[in-house]
């Protein structure tokens, strides 16, 4: 009985000190000072259509921003240091025919030289970082596929992509993400 009391009077003590120690009111929160705020006015774009950031990665100079806006799903990249735009990805060609994100964009990951965008519809679209085209697509849009299913967020870790979608994580291997692989 004794052991229990002491717990409780040691429980009660520490959370008494968080009380007096800590400040959790938002008022401490002002106190922070960004080093620099991208706004949609800034990037070029309205944000009651254009901007809805859902992520955020970086990768050398250059900051990616998972965009969800509706009629501008796509990413974002901006120069870190100048802060100017380097490119909207919005849409792409494949074989002479214009495609575009056909769903939510949750998530972007990078690679060395490759830009992998998650879209929730179940498929992961491969860009590569030096001229922005086209590579492959991973998964397949729709839930016919059992490979990937609402995908969530992605990243990279040394030669693989880890994926993340409703029910599991998916490891593939970078060097797959070919043409040749496509829906695969």
């Amino acid at each position: 009985m004794n052991k229990y009391i002491f717990i409780f009077l040691s429980f009660s003590l520490l959370l008494t000190g968080c009380e007096k120690d800590f400040d959790f009111s938002t008022k401490s929160m002002e106190t922070l000072q960004p080093a620099h705020k991208f706004t949609f006015g800034e990037l070029g774009l309205n944000a009651a259509t254009e901007f809805n950031p859902v992520s955020v990665r970086i990768k050398g100079d250059t900051i990616y921003i998972a965009n969800n806006a509706v009629g501008f799903t796509g990413v974002i990249m901006l120069s870190k240091t100048s802060g100017a735009v380097i490119k909207h990805l919005t849409s792409w060609n494949f074989q002479g025919n214009p495609e575009k994100f056909d769903n939510q964009i949750m998530d972007v990951a990078i690679s060395d030289k490759l830009l992998f965008v998650v879209n929730r519809s179940s498929r992961i679209d491969v860009f590569n970082r030096t001229d922005w085209s086209y590579v492959t697509t991973i998964g397949r849009t729709g839930w016919e596929s059992s490979s990937l299913l609402q995908c969530e967020s992605a990243d990279v870790a040394g030669n693989q992509l880890f994926i993340r979608d409703k029910h599991k994580i998916i490891v593939v291997n970078i060097a797959d993400c070919t043409p040749a692989n496509r829906y695969k």
